[in-house]
């Protein structure tokens, strides 16, 4: 049975944000990422979305290349 960690949540320009999860199995560890925008509604409250206007694309690339490298990092110290 696989074991998922808290994620390690990676922030950029205009509310983006990806956080990655690293998953423990039986055959080591793998890792997903999700993207997400943060906005206040109406009221207030805070909310993520996974839609993004073209001024967050760039926001949206910067981040995917730091969890990139967060993975990388991750994979690399496992190794030692």
């Amino acid at each position: 049975m696989a074991k998922q960690n808290a994620p390690f949540t990676i922030n950029v320009g205009r509310g983006i944000k990806a956080k990655v999860w690293t998953n423990e199995g039986s055959k080591g560890n793998w890792f997903n990422v999700t993207f997400a925008r943060c906005y206040r509604n109406e009221e207030g409250d805070f909310q993520d979305s996974d839609s993004y206007s073209r001024d967050d694309l760039l926001h949206l690339a910067r981040a995917a290349e730091k969890a990139f490298h967060h993975i990388n990092e991750q994979l690399h110290s496992d190794d030692e």
